[in-house]
């Protein structure tokens, strides 16, 4: 066996014309040739996979009945695949996915989610998902839905119902517009 060569990370044993590359990184991906004499005889396309990385995921703020669109972007190479999850691991069918442009040599993606008709009860977690070859990543996030408190009518009825004066009616009211200022300043 001949003397084993030594170039940093990539090394090779001339003779069988086999080629180590360690500890491979994304500066090593591309096409390698072995030469004799001056002459290629063989060549290597070196692709490297880049684990997929979820770089955002939004949702914004609803009202119930309303639809909630939550997004996702996600990077890697190759190309990760998105999709969503539910709180336990149920996948969510009807999700849209689109490419985007390619940004530092890796592959974008963009899942987009909408949630129909939404429910106090949706409050729930909701998971994107980015898939490739090398594995998966996960980012979780809410379906925010705003809940309005009860108003000023519904609190003045049931204080009479109870039979108190109006004192106790003006602090209610009081304390329902500082509910509704919270609400408003959320």
């Amino acid at each position: 066996m001949e003397q084993l060569m030594d170039l940093g990370k990539v090394s090779f044993t001339s003779g069988d014309y086999s080629l180590t590359i360690q500890n491979v990184d994304d500066d090593k991906q591309g096409l390698w040739n072995c030469q004799q004499a001056g002459r290629i005889v063989a060549s290597y396309n070196l692709i490297v996979d880049v684990p997929p990385e979820i770089e955002m995921v939004s949702s914004s703020p609803v009202e119930v009945g309303e639809d909630s669109t939550l997004i996702c972007q996600a990077s890697g190479r190759p190309r990760p695949k998105i999709y969503w999850t539910r709180k336990g691991g149920e996948t969510i069918d009807g999700a849209k996915t689109i490419e985007l442009a390619d940004a530092d040599g890796v592959q974008r993606s963009q899942g987009t989610l909408v949630v129909q008709n939404v429910t106090k009860s949706m409050i729930a977690e909701i998971s994107c998902n980015a898939q490739s070859r090398a594995t998966t990543a996960t980012q979780t996030t809410d379906v925010n839905v705003k809940c309005l408190p009860k108003t000023t009518n519904e609190a003045q009825t049931q204080a009479r119902k109870s039979g108190q004066n109006g004192a106790s009616t003006q602090s209610v009211n009081l304390l329902t517009l500082g509910f509704l200022l919270a609400y408003l300043l959320i």
